[in-house]
């Protein structure tokens, strides 16, 4: 991270430098913020084990992509930066989804976990005991489905 303070120091007197940093800074944020996105898709639509699959190959992907600016670039240390700022836009969202995940999920546009369940009876007729204990089951299955994926996140 040394480099990485370096840069931030010559950028201070190197206008392009602090322009391509800025850039690269929007992008990333760009970028981690369509990773959370997906992932809290992926996570809802097919579970964890294809969601982490999906971190392992983001993972890949930006550390790759880090090692061409690195290797393209006239700015050593700029690669790294790159990791830098995608690790710290990722931990800003990862803590804004411990704070309230549904606040996340609604400004990413990514889908909720529960969907709001609409009343099946909407013409004031109560409901047969029969209807009452499936709605109940349905209640309990997707409670319990909504606890494990928020654990199994969190982790």
């Amino acid at each position: 991270m040394s480099d990485g303070l370096k840069l931030k120091e010559r950028a201070e007197t190197d206008p392009v430098l602090q322009r391509v940093l800025e850039a690269y800074r929007e992008k990333c944020h760009t970028l981690a913020r369509g990773y959370w996105k997906s992932f809290l898709e992926i996570s809802v639509t097919s579970g964890m084990p294809s969601a982490a699959t999906y971190i392992s190959r983001f993972e890949a992907e930006i550390a790759q992509q880090a090692a061409k600016i690195e290797a393209k670039t006239e700015f050593p240390g700029l690669g790294e930066q790159y990791l830098a700022y995608i690790e710290e836009e990722r931990e800003r969202l990862l803590q804004e989804y411990q704070r309230d995940p549904e606040a996340l999920r609604r400004s990413l546009g990514a889908p909720p976990l529960i969907q709001e369940i609409t009343s099946a009876r909407q013409d004031g007729q109560r409901m047969s005991m029969g209807e009452l204990a499936a709605r109940t089951a349905v209640r309990a299955t997707v409670w319990t489905l909504v606890r494990d994926a928020i654990r199994a996140i969190l982790r």
